[in-house]
């Protein structure tokens, strides 16, 4: 399973979709060679990651995560 594939999964699980940004956010992610869930915008926080109850919650609430990776699923 590739890295984007991982991620569609993932956000697939808990009602989220890839933003237009995904393909740009995953290709800094590989180049930064930071840890595959760690977010982007907040490297060194532990309390921030791909699908964390922050993101998770602020995608639900907002419609989109604070690094616009994941957004709401359109019905």
């Amino acid at each position: 399973m590739s890295f984007k594939e991982k991620f569609e999964e993932l956000g697939r699980k808990h009602g989220l979709e890839f933003t237009e940004y995904a393909d740009r956010i995953l290709r800094v992610k590989e180049r930064n060679q930071i840890d595959e869930y760690q977010c982007p915008c907040y490297p060194d926080d532990k309390e921030h990651y791909c699908i964390s109850p922050l993101c998770l919650n602020e995608a639900l609430t907002k419609g989109h995560c604070h690094c616009n990776l994941f957004k709401k699923k359109e019905s």
